[in-house]
């Protein structure tokens, strides 16, 4: 497997091989463990942004949210598989996209009178640990709840329309 990480596994794996100080593994371990994080923040952000304005502006049946591989077939988003070793505890998995139907349901719990603010089903998201940003949350969040009969009345306000004002 090449990767554009290959050469830094590789010159970690050296520094193990050698026996190396433990210090130093971690140390090189970390910097590259921190870097991958961030690429595949960005990459959530990036595909979450896309879908959002596929959605907007060329809404699809066939479209799938979220991580998506060619050669999947399923309507839902793949999961990405990561090897892991024995004795590794296993990192907690990161949703890669907010339920659509989650959200409407906690949108219409936190309603008040027909009003939901963004923030208040963002903090239920955060307190059943979603761990995307503020902004692609509330902008997802905006997203969905205008697909689905919701109007935007103010910034991270959204009012639910009646089955004929629509």
């Amino acid at each position: 497997m090449d990767t554009a990480y290959s050469d830094r596994l590789k010159e970690l794996m050296t520094l193990i091989i050698g026996e190396a100080p433990k210090t130093q593994i971690l140390s090189k371990a970390k910097a590259l463990k921190i870097e991958l994080s961030i690429s595949l923040k960005d990459i959530q952000e990036v595909i979450h942004l896309l879908d959002g304005m596929v959605n907007q502006y060329a809404r699809d049946e066939a479209w799938v949210d979220g991580f998506w591989l060619p050669e999947s077939s399923d309507r839902e988003s793949p999961r990405l598989s990561v090897p892991t070793f024995r004795g590794i505890r296993e990192p907690a998995r990161v949703l890669l996209a907010p339920n659509r139907e989650h959200v409407l349901e906690i949108a219409n719990k936190v309603a008040s009178n027909g009003i939901v603010d963004t923030r208040d089903v963002i903090r239920q998201l955060r307190a059943e640990g979603d761990q995307h940003p503020d902004r692609a949350l509330a902008i997802g969040t905006g997203n969905i709840l205008v697909r689905h009969g919701w109007q935007k009345i103010a910034v991270g306000k959204y009012k639910k329309l009646g089955k004929g004002s629509r």
